[in-house]
């Protein structure tokens, strides 16, 4: 009886602290791959069954930790790791531009999983600076000031690596006949979106590279 007494609270805690587990990271929209690799991240394991009690609340400490420790300043960052990652795709940079290829880089420069789980804005930069910087290198894109429109820049980019390819193209005319609106400065971030894509598309078949949706 002593056994089964020690037992069954123990099985019972445990159950509680999966469900727990799941409904956290239900909750912050983990799920899938993302799931398996803040698991993996965390304890080395890829399986929340295969946790032993301790794992699970170090689990449940990231995720509230990360909840918490989310502020409107380190948000961006991951999206904008993501961002500079599609912009490399269009650039003619980035051959594949999955989740999974962003995730491996993530994991090169800084040993984590996924950009998702940079918590240390030191580490996020760190990402960030090596994307610029390799943007730079392969597709010559000139940054600019820290007020300028990365967008903006990385269209400059787009448009001097299809003159290389003999193709002229006027941005004010290509954004027109993309986005129907004139006045390219004044373009909103979703129509500077359109626009490389567009450039995006012409230049990765100029380049010979596979063109994704």
């Amino acid at each position: 009886m002593t056994a089964l007494r020690k037992t069954v609270p123990s099985e019972a805690a445990r159950k509680r602290l999966i469900g727990a587990v799941h409904f956290a990271a239900k909750k912050r929209g983990i799920d899938g791959d993302d799931y398996r690799d803040m698991l993996k991240a965390v304890t080395g394991k890829e399986s929340c069954s295969a946790l032993t009690l301790p794992e699970m609340g170090k689990v449940l400490d990231h995720l509230n930790g990360a909840a918490r420790s989310r502020s409107a300043s380190e948000v961006p960052q991951a999206g904008k790791i993501r961002a500079l990652w599609i912009s490399g795709y269009w650039l003619g940079v980035v051959n594949d531009r999955s989740d999974a290829s962003l995730r491996a880089f993530v994991k090169r420069q800084t040993g984590i999983e996924s950009e998702r789980w940079l918590r240390d804005p030191a580490e996020a930069r760190k990402v960030i600076e090596a994307l610029k910087s390799w943007l730079t290198r392969v597709a010559g894109v000139d940054w600019g000031r820290p007020s300028d429109n990365p967008r903006t820049r990385v269209i400059a980019a787009q448009a001097r690596r299809l003159a290389d390819h003999g193709v002229r193209v006027n941005l004010e005319m290509r954004g027109f006949a993309v986005t129907g609106a004139a006045g390219l400065v004044w373009y909103e971030d979703r129509q500077l979106d359109a626009l490389i894509v567009d450039l995006g598309r012409e230049l990765r078949g100029h380049l010979g590279m596979e063109v994704g949706a």
